[in-house]
């Protein structure tokens, strides 16, 4: 059997901490998606949590 082990319908959670920019989710979803379609199992699932953080100086 050949193809990918992934599909559109993979529940891909990605949930933002901080002020992630605009598009970031849909971004991040997108190269989940494709990451897995490299991977030698079938997953189910998966999560993702960008974290925004503020730069200090000093």
């Amino acid at each position: 059997m050949s193809g990918p082990k992934t599909g559109r319908a993979l529940d891909v959670r990605v949930s933002s901490r901080g002020q992630v920019p605009r598009g970031a989710d849909a971004y991040l979803r997108e190269k989940v998606l494709a990451a897995l379609g490299h991977v030698g199992e079938p997953v189910s699932a998966a999560r993702v949590k960008p974290t925004a953080t503020t730069a200090t100086t000093g």
